[in-house]
């Protein structure tokens, strides 16, 4: 066993408020060590303990803040020691703990299906909100300008981890990876553990159904419209937001490296394409709201023009 003392910086490169959060939880996990002591100072902390122990700590201090959504971590170590052998050998074994992490950035996991893919990323999905808050409180707006006003009681299919279902003040939300569940429950959002061809709900029991970027990622889609609209109440609205497929941007996301993890499996929509969905039911789009993001800034607009567009249908 080899005792080391180390100084250690973790600077995210993100917005102050996520990078104080990411810092309160490393020191946390500093705390859930016993086999370590600690100090914290201004601008770093101090760890003594073996450097079998230490070195993970190091490496899940800033796997976290990728986790978190941070794509930039710098990280600073000072290592006090007199034996040159003793601190060459630990940075040796931060070197390779780091490399196998940047790998494991670079190859994420093949996945079974989006469950399985959402669980992964849980973290890093529900962080993106969090760095582009713009951006999502213009999809907010755009859900907001097609929401009927007696919308209540409403249903979010696979509402991930509740974001949309507590800026809207929705009543339940349908979600089955456990993970963005969990998040959704910490925001006090009403979860059901189902998948969206099979509601757990009796017919006619809410005034508004919403898949809000979510129909992209099921299984079967047209069962999952049916079980929307079956547990419609008559005149209700199904409300969809989707990642228009005609807009340039969708389709560079399933291929930008960044952004390709989350999308590889998704089925991208068009207003044509979910027409025709709505048609088997007798449906058809009643309003539409898009969000469009060019040099010009983030725009509101109503028509389908937008990478983010809302439509809400009716039977």
């Amino acid at each position: 066993m080899t005792k080391i003392s180390v100084s250690f910086q973790l600077l995210p490169q993100t917005e102050s408020d996520l990078q104080y959060e990411i810092v309160d939880d490393v020191l946390d996990f500093f705390k859930e060590t016993p086999e370590i002591t600690y100090v914290v100072g201004p601008m770093d902390t101090v760890l003594e303990g073996e450097a079998d122990i230490i070195i993970p700590l190091i490496e899940k201090s800033i796997k976290h803040a990728h986790e978190r959504g941070v794509e930039t971590v710098m990280s600073y170590l000072k290592i006090v020691s007199s034996d040159a052998d003793k601190a060459c050998g630990f940075l040796d074994g931060v070197s390779t703990a780091m490399d196998n992490h940047n790998k494991s950035l670079a190859n994420p996991p093949n996945f079974n299906d989006n469950v399985e893919r959402y669980n992964y990323l849980a973290t890093p999905y529900d962080s993106w909100y969090d760095q582009n808050k713009e951006i999502f409180e213009a999809e907010v707006q755009a859900i907001r300008k097609v929401l009927p006003e007696n919308c209540k009681p409403a249903l979010e299919i696979g509402g991930g981890s509740g974001r949309f279902a507590e800026a809207l003040d929705l009543d339940k939300i349908v979600e089955p990876a456990e993970k963005l569940a969990a998040k959704a429950i910490k925001r006090k959002v009403d979860v059901v553990d189902a998948y969206a061809e099979d509601l757990p709900f009796e017919e006619a029991m809410f005034s508004t159904v919403l898949f809000l970027t979510s129909l992209e990622f099921v299984n079967d889609t047209e069962q999952a419209i049916a079980e929307a609209f079956r547990v419609l109440k008559p005149n209700g609205s199904l409300i969809i937001a989707y990642l228009n497929a005609s807009e340039e941007v969708a389709q560079q996301m399933k291929t930008d490296s960044d952004e390709s993890v989350y999308y590889e499996d998704a089925n991208f929509l068009t207003k044509e394409k979910i027409g025709k969905l709505l048609e088997n039911h007798s449906a058809k789009i009643v309003d539409i709201a898009s969000v469009q993001v060019s040099d010009k800034g983030i725009q509101l607009s109503s028509d389908d023009n937008g990478i983010y567009t809302v439509v809400r249908a009716q039977i």
